[in-house]
């Protein structure tokens, strides 16, 4: 049953200054559009230029919620099409943070295989594993105590 809540993964909360530079993106490209035309071949020349794909810009345009484009691509549009930003340091651009990685419990080694010795250790019969690269043992393990 649906529960009426959006699915997927939650929107990114976007910084004050990324706010900035979507806002000032977004009009932006909108003024060029808007100046070349909106053909096929205006906006995949523009697409070209940003190294995106027709997709994306048409994403970008969009006047309600658009996505926020990538430091490259902000970086690309200041350079390619000399888009100019209130605050253009791209290279203080947040850096992903490392995933935290999980620590696997450790197998605790049972009190009496610490007291087993190797004379203690008796191979009675090896036999090979056809289906897999592998060796069955039977084993006879002398415990003292």
């Amino acid at each position: 049953m649906p529960s009426g809540k959006k699915r997927g993964r939650k929107p990114r909360v976007l910084r004050p200054v990324e706010k900035i530079w979507l806002k000032e993106f977004s009009d932006q490209l909108s003024e060029l559009v808007e100046k070349r035309g909106r053909s096929a071949q205006a906006m995949e020349a523009v697409a070209k230029e940003l190294h995106i794909c027709r997709a994306s810009l048409y994403n970008y345009l969009r006047k309600t919620d658009p996505p926020m484009p990538s430091y490259s691509v902000l970086e690309q549009a200041h350079r390619a099409l000399e888009f100019k930003f209130r605050n253009p340091y791209f290279s203080l651009a947040p850096q992903d943070k490392p995933r935290a990685q999980r620590e696997l419990p450790k197998q605790g080694v049972l009190p009496f295989l610490e007291s087993i010795q190797k004379d203690d250790v008796e191979v009675l019969r090896a036999k090979p594993v056809k289906s897999e690269n592998a060796l069955e043992l039977t084993i006879q393990i002398r415990f003292t105590g």
